[in-house]
């Protein structure tokens, strides 16, 4: 029997489910959010990093003043070397998230973040824990969503923001396959790349690690990550590499219990963690509060819907965390998923808040997501992934990029590489998501033509050109000891960059 209706089912309460609902709620479209936790905002995961791209919506949603009022703002960016325990570059950060975009980056705990996006909920009704999806039925006219506890929820459409073990996703893929075989593509079917596996967590005030720093360790398949909160609190990971050519199908994905991460330091007691050099990662993990572990697949998929069903987020497009821009593309991808709704239904000539909502003008709205999204996530996703290699030396030129070719471009280029993946990002589209711009240098290309200096993706200024190898192994050499001449660092970085 059917418990409630309404037009947008939201299974998962995260980032993109809330911030969706956020989206629905002010169109006046009504939605429900099932989540399968006993709370709507589960303190669950670490810490989150959250970039101008995603915080210009949030701003949109009247949202960016709590978030500036809890997160704490990037300060200084510090590459170490595991090998060596010593410093690679330190990057003083200052204004120039802000400066560029006209948003601090912040620091946040994942459930700060959660419980930010639901305290802006005013239909906290609308809003169900307890409510593990176990089968969604797509009809005709709409769609059914069956849970653990033998409840159903009727919804002109489902939307999927329930991670990466999807259960709308397997749901979307059985139906696809009952009922138009070949509808989802065998690129999407087929096992995703999973290199790497994470140990994350959160850990109490450590040594002379202080908030606003940023440090990236870097070593042999291994790389370590530490922002500390504003309060103190120390998030964390620790990325170790998975037996090669690891490949998992999206609804079947490796499980590990929290021990496996601890198990798999075991061999690495000493490593730096701090800008100092001083405060070991070993120190932190005895100070730990809370902790998992988790495989770390990377992949975009082509597909995000079948009929009436759709997912975004973390189901449909998952990057490697040490871009830190996961968070931000759910939200994203939130807003491209409302956009794409409210076109679509204008053209067709469909209210919002029509009860029963054309299956063309669906068709035609998750058309234009997957159209406008699948580009953008990939580069993200791409650059997530070189970035994960070079951290963890997975290569002879990811070594080479880490330990020598980095930490020769200039600061205005590594500033630049910092905030490589935010002017891409999307935005609310519409009168009523109008606010009054925040002074920047940098425009979003959605405001006009990008300059040159915001061009370059985040890792696409690692890539290694044969150009650039050479002039670093030739001049290496001659010229290591007593520092490579100004116009050997501006070939370096101009090759580096194309």
């Amino acid at each position: 029997m059917t418990q409630q209706s309404a037009q947008v089912i939201i299974v998962g309460s995260g980032i993109a489910g809330l911030a969706l609902a956020a989206m629905l709620e002010r169109l006046d479209i009504s939605y429900l959010v099932l989540e399968a936790y006993p709370s709507v905002t589960p303190n669950v995961g670490a810490g989150i990093l959250l970039y101008p791209n995603g915080l210009r919506i949030l701003d949109q949603l009247g949202m960016y003043e709590d978030f500036e009022e809890v997160g704490q703002k990037f300060e200084r960016n510090s590459t170490l070397d595991g090998s060596t325990s010593k410093p690679l570059s330190i990057l003083d950060l200052g204004d120039s998230s802000k400066e560029r975009f006209g948003y601090d980056s912040l620091i946040l705990g994942r459930y700060d973040v959660v419980a930010i996006l639901e305290k802006h909920i005013k239909h906290k009704e609308r809003l169900l824990p307890n409510k593990r999806v176990v089968e969604v039925e797509t009809l005709e006219d709409k769609v059914l969503v069956h849970c653990q506890d033998g409840s159903t929820y009727e919804g002109q459409i489902v939307a999927g923001t329930d991670g990466v073990h999807s259960a709308v996703r397997r749901e979307m893929w059985k139906a696809a396959e009952r009922l138009e075989p070949g509808a989802i593509p065998d690129d999407d079917l087929k096992g995703v790349r999973c290199e790497f596996g994470s140990f994350f967590g959160t850990a109490t005030p450590t040594g002379d690690v202080r908030p606003g720093d940023i440090i990236a360790t870097h070593l042999q398949d291994h790389n370590i990550g530490i922002f500390p909160a504003r309060d103190g609190r120390v998030f964390f990971f620790w990325h170790f590499k998975l037996p090669a050519n690891a490949l998992a199908s999206p609804n079947a994905f490796p499980r590990f219990t929290k021990e496996d991460g601890l198990t798999s330091l075991k061999d690495f007691p000493d490593l730096v963690a701090s800008s100092s050099c001083k405060t070991k990662f070993s120190e932190i993990v005895n100070n730990i509060v809370t902790y998992g572990t988790t495989p770390l697949p990377n992949y975009v998929l082509r597909k995000w819907s079948f009929r009436r069903i759709v997912i975004i987020g973390d189901a449909a497009h998952k990057p490697n965390p040490v871009t830190g821009q996961g968070g931000n593309n759910c939200i994203e991808s939130a807003a491209a998923l409302a956009n794409s709704i409210t076109h679509a239904f204008a053209s067709d000539g469909v209210p919002l808040q029509d009860p029963r909502w054309p299956a063309s003008s669906v068709t035609k709205a998750f058309g234009i997501l997957e159209e406008q999204r699948f580009n953008r996530v990939h580069d993200v996703v791409e650059n997530s992934v070189q970035a994960q290699r070079v951290f963890a030396w997975s290569d002879w030129k990811s070594r080479l990029t880490s330990r020598y070719l980095v930490p020769l471009l200039s600061k205005a280029v590594q500033v630049q590489k910092v905030y490589g993946d935010v002017p891409k990002g999307v935005k609310l589209i519409g009168k009523e998501w109008d606010i009054t711009t925040r002074p920047h240098t940098v425009p979003f290309e959605d405001e006009e033509p990008l300059k040159e200096e915001a061009s370059t993706s985040g890792v696409t200024v690692l890539a290694i050109s044969s150009v650039a190898i050479f002039i670093a192994v030739a001049t290496t050499k001659h010229f290591w000891r007593a520092g490579l001449s100004s116009l050997t660092r501006r070939l370096i970085e101009r090759h580096l960059i194309e």
